[in-house]
């Protein structure tokens, strides 16, 4: 993430897990953490909580990607000037583009499983 101020916790973001019991109920999921180690949210696998466990890794990794996303969105921008044509695409440096493929495979679980 850049030095610059942002309205959100500075990433990276990272996934771990939690459970407990909640209505005599188990509820697991993961605990998303900001780069300085402090909570940014949850996600639930379970419905005391309004999760589903058919989700909740993929949103945990969604969620914990997000800075990488929209810092690789704004590399985008900036390498292309602003620009979203053939010519402009074609000419922002490879870097760019790797930080991108990067981002998205964090947020889809390719780059490994939580």
């Amino acid at each position: 993430m850049t030095t610059e101020t942002v309205p959100h916790s500075h990433g990276p973001w990272t996934v771990g897990e939690y459970s407990g019991i909640d209505s005599d109920s188990w509820f697991f999921g993961h605990t998303i953490f900001d780069s300085q180690g402090d909570f940014v949210c949850h996600t639930s696998n379970t419905a005391v909580w309004g999760g589903t466990e058919k989700y909740c890794d993929a949103n945990a990794r969604l969620i914990s990607a997000a800075p990488e996303l929209l810092e690789s969105l704004r590399s985008v921008l900036s390498a292309t000037g602003g620009k979203i044509d053939y010519v402009s695409i074609h000419q922002a440096p490879l870097a760019v583009w790797d930080k991108a493929r990067a981002a998205i495979a964090k947020a889809t679980g390719e780059d490994k499983p939580i």
